[in-house]
């Protein structure tokens, strides 16, 4: 990358320009040989000298015109020719005197402004004291009247500054036009392409070749996509999730995929305040700053990600070479990408969602009919053999049949139960009746109701709890009844109190439940994706457990402590004056 293209003022259609000025020089030079030639044969005195300039003008524009068609070499000449003709001392040097050679040195000036397409200051500044030294060695050596000395002196001196700092303002207030223009094209250009992308690609490609387009519509060097996290320390994190990087990015270490901000407090309150927030190597400090000299980073862009006014990510450019130049075009460009980015997540979300809500109801449905037809299949198969004849089977054999027909008819009722229950909840009608009971005599009489095939013992002490009976039935039976599905063959259940609640534990030796999953556990109608894939849970007890626990001022909460699971329901101790009063 070239380093000084800062100074440069970039020309638009200027080679369509020096061709035309070359092609005019070209015929100009040509015709005035053409013309001196006559009067060489003639023998006019100067007329070699006046072929001479013609031809050298002529040749250097044919020369030009046929190879890179750069006009300097020319303006160079004919100034040089003009200028020394005008002072030689022939006769019949028409056309060559001292003020067409101003006139024409000035003409110089201004169609050099014109028509360098990378033009310095240097270069008008030596041609421009050029002419100056020409207008004062031309009024010395011709020794003109002196009003004309003066008018020659200011014209050849302030008047052409003055033509040429005009010039030089107006070409450059067109240059950054139609820079500005041309910018803002390749910008709108990046932006369709970017919508185009996040509409319709899927997971992170489409970010990629956003982020792509965004690079080639601006000079940055490299661009990136990056989430916030947020740590263990409760610090705000970022994590690169997609890039783009320019050719022109220097060989040298990548140490940017994650980091904190802690070493950036102004850059996020800023982002999180949805405004863009713009990055100077030089002005950070050690060894932050260390870290991104190490990459060669000079500057950084970044326009945060939001969705629902949450800072979610940044979108973000680096520049290796410029110093924080980056123009209000880019902002305002990578501030719209940005809003692109948080529609494309947010879209991507609520697919996801709607995808998984699909799962889900259909594992709903396959688990529901699991649950429903295995028991239903034992009621109505037993239920048929009793009724087509009683008098074929023993009284034992009687007994038992019966006794399936009702402990699968009570899994069916409790299934029922807990799917109403959360309808209820979730349409709001969901009431509870809290009165005092007795939460250690509530878990044996659950335990020997559910005849789950083992003893559970119960330890601690009675405990009288300010609860809705049948509700907190319903929630000792849930745990019970997953401690029994998933948990170990050890099962355990205890009742104690902590401060002005009761607590009954119901723990078991079973592997426990993943780090992912714990997170969910408690949500409806959730599986952990680790189980079989048979369904056998509809994923309602534990969400009914926890609900009906906090609607009556207690909890359910999952812990993993020595090998061991543990699921405690805590439910507020009943006051004194109610026990009293039931007493």
């Amino acid at each position: 990358m070239d380093s000084s293209r800062g100074l440069a003022l970039h020309r638009v259609d200027s080679y369509r320009y020096r061709t035309a000025a070359l092609i005019t020089a070209l015929l100009g030079a040509s015709l005035g040989a053409f013309s001196e030639s006559a009067e060489m044969m003639q023998g006019e005195p100067g007329s070699w000298a006046r072929f001479a300039a013609f031809a050298a003008i002529g040749l250097t524009a044919g020369y030009q015109l046929f190879r890179e068609r750069r006009t300097e070499g020319l303006l160079i000449v004919t100034g040089a020719a003009f200028g020394l003709l005008s002072f030689v001392e022939v006769t019949q040097m028409s056309g060559f005197d001292s003020g067409i050679t101003l006139a024409l040195l000035i003409l110089i000036l201004v169609l050099y402004v014109s028509t360098r397409e990378h033009q310095s200051r240097a270069a008008v500044i030596v041609g421009s004291g050029l002419t100056a030294l020409y207008t004062v060695a031309a009024v010395i050596i011709e020794d003109p009247p002196t009003s004309e000395a003066v008018g020659r002196l200011l014209v050849g001196i302030p008047g052409q500054v003055l033509v040429v700092w005009i010039t030089w303002r107006l070409i450059r207030s067109l240059a950054e036009a139609n820079r500005h223009e041309a910018e803002t094209a390749r910008i709108q250009q990046a932006l369709a392409t970017c919508s185009h992308a996040l509409l319709a690609g899927r997971d992170e490609e489409p970010l990629s070749a956003a982020l792509q387009a965004l690079l080639d519509a601006t000079e940055a060097d490299y661009s990136y996509i990056d989430v916030n996290r947020v740590d263990e320390d409760g610090r705000v994190t970022w994590e690169i999730v997609a890039e783009a990087t320019g050719v022109n990015v220097p060989p040298g270490p990548s140490t940017f995929d994650d980091g904190d901000y802690s070493q950036f407090p102004e850059i996020i309150d800023t982002l999180a305040e949805g405004k863009p927030a713009r990055l100077r190597v030089s002005d950070l400090p050690m060894p932050i700053r260390g870290r991104y000299e190490a990459e060669g980073i000079r500057s950084e862009l970044m326009a945060p990600i939001m969705i629902r006014d949450q800072w979610v990510g940044t979108l973000g450019y680096s520049d290796f070479w410029r110093n924080d130049a980056w123009t209000a075009v880019e902002i305002e460009g990578l501030m719209r990408a940005a809003d692109m980015v948080a529609a494309y997540w947010e879209r991507e979300s609520a697919r996801e969602g709607l995808e998984e809500l699909a799962l889900a109801k259909d594992r709903f449905i396959a688990t529901v009919s699991h649950e429903l037809r295995t028991p239903l299949a034992a009621v109505v198969g037993f239920s048929g053999e009793l009724a087509e004849g009683l008098d074929r089977y023993t009284r034992e054999e009687i007994f038992e049949m019966v006794h399936l027909i009702s402990s699968q008819s009570i899994e069916v009722a409790q299934l029922v139960d807990d799917l109403l229950t959360a309808e209820r909840a979730a349409s709001g009608n969901l009431t509870v009746k809290p009165t005092v009971l007795d939460l250690f005599d509530e878990c044996r009489s659950v335990i020997d109701s559910l005849r789950l095939g083992h003893s559970m013992p119960v330890e601690g002490e009675a405990v009288k709890v300010w609860a809705d009976t049948l509700r907190t039935r319903q929630i000792v039976r849930n745990l019970l009844t997953n401690a029994h599905r998933y948990g170990g063959p050890q099962v355990r259940v205890e009742v104690t109190t902590r401060d002005d609640h009761a607590v009954l534990t119901v723990t078991d030796d079973g592997p426990g439940v993943r780090g992912i999953d714990a997170e969910h556990i408690f949500d409806p109608y959730y599986r952990s994706k680790s189980e079989d894939t048979k369904p056998d849970s509809v994923g309602l007890g534990l969400a009914v457990a926890r609900q009906l626990a906090r609607m009556m001022g207690g909890d359910v909460v999952y812990r993993r402590r020595g090998g061991w699971t543990l699921f405690e329901l805590t439910l507020p101790i009943a006051p004194a004056h109610a026990v009293a009063a039931l007493v």
